[in-house]
């Protein structure tokens, strides 16, 4: 289909504005729009609120609000081309609200005011955005999504969870998930200056959360394999619905693009986004289990036998470039390549092609890889029948202004299991002569593509570790300012691809693996991002997968719907490599995809009881959510940590002190809303827990305490470390139990459903620890001990799915008897609340940022000073909890004016909304 493209010059204009030509860019001098036509901030450009800057922009396909257009060619004589930014690039925010249904309703109605104030500029871009209390994370949401085509596609980015810019950029977003698309660009052929300058048309630096993110194949020369041509070579989208988690609270938006120039108008443009509103589902829930799937099956391209081959012959031609007849005729290395002199380093690629049943959400994975590896980018772009989603730990560059950062990530090691094996792994890895020659050849090639676009260019980092769950690299970071006229085009022209993922030149290591990898790449490491008015950051898509759920693979070997992944992982080739050494690190990058993917190992696989219960106890915690350990060094306890270390959705950290250990488990819970387990020997080591488990009880906070012990028959024997341990911290916990000494005699599920009641009580409120008591006789390691299976009974289909054995409910009588009792008792605070003159309001500690939104939006509409205390987050005035002109009365050292008699009288309060300070409310009762 072939489209004209009308000059901006014809199409109508509103009233009051005047039509200005500059050059070849018509630019409408407009007039700002009623401050009544939406309640709320606005975050505007120049020119009466309008964005206007002179672009100029040819693409190969584009989309509103999923409605594609493709154009095979667009007209290139310069006056007919479209040029100029959008009219209109406007961002308003609304007033904040307390809920995710509340933003939602808050959206519609907006896009109903804006309908009313109907724009009758051709062209143009509005965001709508509004805050809300409630914690909502944005993967769980988008999860949650319902899915249809209107809906699609979906992006999901997440950075790094560092300190500095890795967190968070300068926005204040950490992670946005997206749905639909206000405007979709895809093309066919290579990404080229004029498809960045129509993305741009939609952007603008004064509204810095419109973003387009996409993704740039790794060879745009290469025509995509079927299974990568529904991405086409690059794609690039602003989201039709985003919800941010954002520096202290998520922000729900929608936003409405148009360009009637191109054939999408105003209307069209609103009805797209009220349908997508309409369709957004208020429902969030925890997604994240890990898919119990049968692998059907696996195959490497290239297999390990052609791996070995081809890794030779590419170092006989990295050793010497005069023996060429010597290597391999099979790959033809000879002809591929009309000149090898200067090749350094190659990065040789191989995709793992898997079939899993049942079908795998792309979105769960992606979960799993953020739980694992919160030290790196998450990404996901899921259309219709695929899915790109990667966890990658490579920066390509992040650009704000003219200032430019860039990495360079080379060599690898696996990650210890100790500390001590870990800190001699990474002290290897910075010894290693081979890894330093393959860093150093990243390293300089992108500070000299730097030098040759930026004014100046400093190493800012030159050599370190950044590690990631299972495995750590050798960093460096560089840091520049651009020269004048750089954009984002250059810059992903320039660094991409860096020799980490191709080689060394680029253009000949490029030629090179085009003749002899046997695969497409597709996006696999190539750059995926997001663009803003002046910012930008790219990653590199390494670590990554594509999911296929294509309607042939329905009835594959009987299997009823099956998810067909590609799993992509490289290596670097210098002089010094080994194929075996490079083999291994190729497993151990898509061990994340493939750990995540294995099957529970079968329960009868167990070397003896103890290692059962253990991996019972310790599997059931983690589906059930429960993936923090904390585990403090002993010998009694060593089959729970065992069973820790060797599940892959388990984390553990370890600690000599079970004292600290206890308050890092502590802190943990509080942070994350959510238990943390902890475990220890047996003996003063469970006693040395007492001091974290009382601040738990008191501070509602959920923790669970697995305590090794030792057999009845040691205990009172005078055995070393053997005290009793049951009811060991009395009423500080909220349920305890203690498991007799693992046999097989006794009915397995028995250890599930007690993990199940203890986490139940754990989580329900008041929250709290708890507290589980396991005894273990010899052997404690992994010998072999024959055992009977028939324990296992009752277990089957818990070991075939993902779930945990029990699921708690309450009976409907009793959410009906609760429900009475709280409209009764919100009834009579209201009418409290209602006939109070002189009211105040006291609130203790808080556990999340949004709590204490709360608390001053409540203070802010009553009316009342809030005396906080300092554990509530409220005395620190942060932006992220409310506007400065919003900030109710706060009063910090109420305490103070307690001791005044005189200035108590004429402030005293005669009601007063407290949550829970013990010193406050004694002296209040004093006075």
């Amino acid at each position: 289909m072939e489209l004209s493209v009308a000059n901006v010059a014809t199409a109508p204009i509103p009233p009051g504005a005047t039509l200005l030509r500059r050059g070849r860019a018509a630019v409408c001098n407009l007039s700002p729009l009623p401050a009544s036509s939406l309640h709320g901030s606005s975050s505007s450009s120049s020119f009466g609120g309008f964005c206007l800057r002179p672009r100029c922009s040819r693409l190969q396909s584009f989309c509103y609000a999923s409605s594609v257009v493709s154009l095979q060619q667009m007209i290139e004589d310069s006056s007919d081309t479209v040029e100029g930014p959008v009219l209109v690039c406007e961002t308003r925010t609304l007033q904040p609200v307390l809920s995710l249904a509340n933003a939602r309703e808050a959206l519609i109605s907006a896009l109903g005011t804006l309908q009313s104030n109907a724009y009758l500029i051709p062209s143009g871009i509005v965001r709508l955005q509004v805050a809300f209390s409630v914690e909502v994370k944005a993967l769980e949401w988008l999860q949650c999504q319902p899915h249809n085509e209107q809906l699609l596609p979906r992006i999901y980015f997440s950075p790094r969870q560092e300190c500095g810019t890795y967190g968070q950029d300068v926005d204040g977003l950490k992670h946005v998930a997206g749905i639909g698309s206000a405007l979709l660009v895809k093309g066919q052929k290579p990404f080229t200056l004029a498809d960045l300058k129509y993305v741009k048309r939609f952007l603008s630096r004064d509204c810095p959360l419109i973003r387009a993110y996409g993704a740039i194949r790794f060879d745009a020369d290469i025509e995509p394999s079927e299974e990568w041509k529904e991405f086409g070579v690059f794609l690039f989208t602003i989201p039709l619905v985003e919800l941010c988690e954002s520096s202290g609270y998520p922000i729900l938006a929608v936003t409405v693009a148009w360009d009637g120039t191109l054939g999408r108008d105003f209307k069209d443009a609103l009805s797209a986004a009220k349908g997508a509103l309409f369709q957004v589902s208020d429902f969030v829930a925890t997604k994240n289990m890990n898919p119990c799937v049968t692998n059907l099956s696996k195959e490497h391209t290239p297999s390990e036998q052609a791996w070995h081959g081809l890794i030779k012959d590419v170092l006989q031609i990295l050793d010497s470039h005069e023996n060429l007849e010597a290597a391999s005729q099979e790959i033809d290395i000879k002809h591929a390549i009309y000149d090898l002199v200067g090749l350094s380093k190659v990065v040789l690629a191989r995709r793992t092609k898997l079939v899993v049943d049942p079908a795998v959400e792309p979105l769960t994975l992606v979960s799993l890889l953020q739980e694992k590896n919160p030290n790196s980018y998450q990404f996901c772009i899921q259309l219709s029948n695929s899915s790109f989603i990667g966890s990658t730990p490579e920066r390509l560059f992040y650009k704000v202004g003219t200032k430019i950062f860039s990495e360079a990530i080379a060599g690898t090691r696996a990650c210890g299991i100790t500390e001590n094996k870990d800190r001699d792994l990474g002290l290897e890895l910075l010894s290693s002569a081979k890894d330093h020659l393959e860093f150093n050849i990243v390293m300089e090639s992108i500070k000299q593509k730097l030098e040759g676009i930026c004014k100046n260019v400093k190493v800012d980092c030159y050599k370190d570790l950044i590690k990631q769950a299972n495995i750590q690299h050798l960093y460096g970071s560089l840091v520049g300012e651009l020269c004048d006229g750089i954009s984002e085009f250059e810059l992903l022209s320039e660094l991409h691809p860096t020799p980490a993922v191709c080689g060394q030149p680029q253009k000949l290591a490029k030629r090179f693996l085009n003749k002899i990898e046997q695969f497409d790449r597709g996006m696999y490491s190539g750059p995926i991002g997001w663009i803003s008015g002046e910012r930008a950051e790219f990653v590199v898509a390494i670590r990554s997968a594509l999911l296929e759920n294509p309607p042939n693979l329905a009835a594959y070997n009987g299997a009823s719907v099956v998810t067909q992944l590609f799993l992509f992982a490289g290596v670097g080739i210098v002089k010094g490599s080994e194929p075996s050494s490079e083999w291994k690190e190729l497993d151990l990058k898509i061990q994340p995809f493939e750990g995540i993917l294995q099957p529970i190992s079968p329960l009868h696989d167990a070397s003896n009881i103890n290692a059962l219960w253990s991996r019972l106890i310790i599997e059931e915690c983690c589906r059930l959510g429960i993936v923090y350990f904390c585990i403090a060094p002993g010998s009694r306890s060593s089959p729970l940590a065992v069973a820790a270390a060797e599940n892959f959705k388990a984390k553990c950290v370890s600690c000599v002190d079970e004292r600290s250990l206890a308050f890092h488990a502590l802190g943990y819970a509080r942070g994350a809303s959510k238990p943390a387990a902890v475990i220890t020997t047996s003996g003063t080591a469970v006693s040395n827990l007492l001091p974290a488990v009382v601040e738990a009880s008191e501070g509602c906070v959920p923790l669970v305490l697995l305590t090794a012990d030792r057999p009845p028959e040691l205990l009172q024997a005078g055995a070393n470390q053997s005290i009793d341990q049951i009811k060991h911290f009395g009423s500080f916990v909220r349920y305890n139990t203690n498991l007799p000494p693992p046999s097989d005699e006794m009915q397995a599920r028995v250890v599930v459903t007690t993990v199940d009641a203890a986490i139940f009580y754990a989580t329900s409120s008041p929250k709290g620890p708890v507290h589980i008591n396991i005894s273990f006789r010899e052997p404690l390691a992994g010998t072999v001990l024959s055992w009977s299976h028939s324990c296992l009974k009752g277990l089957e289909r818990w070991a075939l799915s993902s779930q945990p054995f029990t699921k708690y409910m309450t009976p409907t009588s009793e959410i009906i008897r609760q429900h009475q009792f709280l409209c009764t008792a919100m009834k009579e605070m209201s009418d409290l609340i209602d006939s109070a003159s002189r009211g105040l309001i006291l609130t203790g500690g808080l556990q999340r940022i949004e709590e204490s939104r709360a608390v001053l939006l409540l203070a802010k509409h009553l009316g009342w000073p809030v005396v906080p205390d300092i554990l509530s987050g409220i005395r620190i005035r942060h932006s992220s909890l409310i506007d400065e002109d919003e900030v109710p009365c706060v009063i910090d050292h109420f305490d103070h004016i307690l001791l005044d008699e005189d200035i108590y009288e004429s402030i005293k309060p005669d009601t007063v909304l407290q949550d829970f300070m013990k010193r406050l409310c004694k002296m209040l009762k004093n006075n």
